[in-house]
This record gives C-alpha cells, structure tokens and sequence, in this order.
C-alpha cells in the first residue's frame, strides 16, 4: 500500500478488515513491518499475503459484505491493490 492519504480511514481499515477476517478461514503470512527490499519494479510501501485454503474461499472472503466495507474505507483511504493467486506445489 502507498503512504495513506487518509490514515484515519486506513486505521478504520485495518479494524473492519480484520473483524471480517476472523473465521474465513484465512491466515496472515506477512504483515507489514518487517524489513522490505523492493529489487525490482515501483517501490510499494507495504505488503500483506493471506493464505486461504483454496480460491473459492479467497473469493467468499473478499466478497463478504463485512470484508467489502472494510474494502470501501480502504480505497478512499490508500491507493493499493489486491490479487487473489492460486498457489502450486514445487515439483
């Protein structure tokens, strides 16, 4: 996520997210606070991965009416982006 233009909003985000978060069945796997080093591509200045047992999961979550309040505070308050990816098993 880019610097916030409305930390606040971000604040109330981050709340509502994770109340809706709660029972779906995800995981964090990152959180923003550790240390970043960008390599490659435009600088982000933070990142989260959550872990879902599966797409449609991903997608029920994300979908949710709790989760897409939480979604309509975090455009007003950030520019950012959110990519659902299917995971695979290294051979």
């Amino acid at each position: 996520m880019a610097v916030p233009e409305h930390p606040e909003l971000l604040d109330r985000y981050r709340r509502l997210g994770q109340a809706a978060f709660v029972g779906s069945g995800g995981r964090f796997v990152v959180l923003p606070g550790g240390d970043m080093d960008c390599i490659e591509g435009g600088s982000t200045a933070s990142v989260v991965v959550v872990e879902f047992d599966d797409m449609e999961r991903a997608r029920a979550f994300y979908n949710s009416e709790a989760y897409q309040e939480a979604v309509n505070i975090r455009l007003k308050a950030v520019a950012s982006h959110a990519v659902l990816v299917e995971g695979v098993t290294a051979a």
